[in-house]
């Protein structure tokens, strides 16, 4: 599992990127989450959707926070990304899959 808290933005998209790359080196599934981000930019979600892409349904964000999500719901990323509310629901998903 990734944890992203505070911002992520042009300065910490790198550390993102290298954090899901190393949740995949060690393992076949990730959960992002995103619960406690208070802001994201769009070359964070430029990295999410790159992963997004590149790991289809073996990868899942959860986001918790209401102007995160409506971020999402607003650039429409909901048919681009798996977005679950909480890491129950993340871990349910992946297990289903």
């Amino acid at each position: 599992m990734v944890l992203a808290s505070g911002e992520v933005d042009l300065e910490t998209t790198s550390t993102l990127a290298n954090a899901i790359a190393e949740g995949f080196a060690r393992g076949f599934r990730v959960i992002v989450d995103l619960s406690s981000l208070r802001h994201l930019d769009a070359s964070g979600i430029r990295v999410l959707l790159q992963a997004a892409n590149a790991y289809g349904s073996r990868f899942v964000i959860v986001i918790s926070e209401p102007a995160v999500r409506r971020l999402f719901d607003i650039l429409d990323l909901n048919s681009a990304v798996t977005v679950v509310p909480s890491l129950p629901a993340a871990r349910d998903y992946l297990r289903n899959q």
